[in-house]
């Protein structure tokens, strides 16, 4: 649905702008107001990466990009026709900063374009619920291609900008429905050390 966005004149780069906001929030994990911080500077589409500066746990944290995000990234910023390297990269019409609250309604209304409504606070879907899900993604991937449990927390925790592993540990209880084989395993190492946390906004 994103993909098909029509520019408008009130918002001419909207269409290049939402296609690949939501799919960095998909697939790199990261926390809206991170990506809307993001500058021209900060993307190197050559060597295929972006820096995260000043995050909310005050650590810059540098995020590669597979092909498919490289390419897109490329094409992105030749159309964008950016003017300085200061701007931000996933510029709003006025040239500032998007409002956060303008992405939140517009992924709920593309959620709701393809038949899948929002069903009130706290119950979602929301767009933080894509860094969850990419967590949990994340985690059965690492797992499941050799890795242990203890050995993966701390690699997600790193990654997503996370402080603790107490933080970090929220995605093997999410991955216990979907993934019983990896909470099963987990539970076999750590018994009842890592405790249930109830899921925020972190």
């Amino acid at each position: 649905m994103l993909d098909g966005m029509k520019p408008t004149k009130i918002s001419p780069k909207k269409h290049l702008v939402y296609p690949l906001l939501i799919r960095v929030l998909a697939f790199c994990g990261l926390r809206i107001s991170e990506a809307l911080n993001l500058r021209v500077n900060d993307v190197d589409t050559e060597n295929g990466y972006f820096i995260l500066r000043e995050t909310k746990n005050f650590q810059d944290r540098i995020i590669p990009l597979d092909d498919n995000l490289k390419h897109r990234f490329g094409l992105y910023m030749n159309q964008m026709n950016f003017i300085s390297s200061e701007d931000y990269f996933f510029q709003a019409p006025d040239g500032f900063r998007y409002c956060i609250s303008v992405i939140e309604w517009t992924f709920r209304n593309a959620m709701f374009e393809v038949g899948i409504p929002y069903r009130g606070k706290g119950k979602g879907p929301r767009l933080h619920d894509l860094r969850h899900t990419f967590c949990v993604h994340s985690l059965q991937k690492l797992v499941q291609g050799g890795k242990e449990p203890y050995a993966a927390l701390p690699i997600l925790m790193t990654y997503v900008g996370y402080r603790t592993i107490g933080a970090t540990s929220r995605y093997i209880h999410l991955s216990a429905e979907s993934y019983p084989a990896l909470l099963k395993q987990t539970e076999a190492l750590f018994g009842n050390l890592i405790p249930w946390e109830e899921m925020d906004d972190d």
